[in-house]
């Protein structure tokens, strides 16, 4: 964090969301109740690759 400053505050809001974001996730994979398929997994992993679109997103908006 102290690596980088933010360009706005679209770059300083979106670092925080996406940590706040991944300890929730991280939260409900150790505590939550397993999947009752393989559906739900299989959906959960395509989705991840929006994770990869807001870490763009971030980085455009930090120096």
């Amino acid at each position: 964090i102290r690596t980088t400053r933010s360009k706005n505050k679209k770059g300083n809001i979106g670092l925080w969301a996406l940590i706040i974001f991944l300890a929730v996730i991280y939260l409900l994979n150790v505590f939550g109740p397993p999947p009752p398929s393989e559906g739900p997994i299989a959906y959960m992993g395509l989705s991840m690759w929006l994770l990869v679109a807001w870490g763009y997103w971030i980085d455009r908006n930090r120096e």
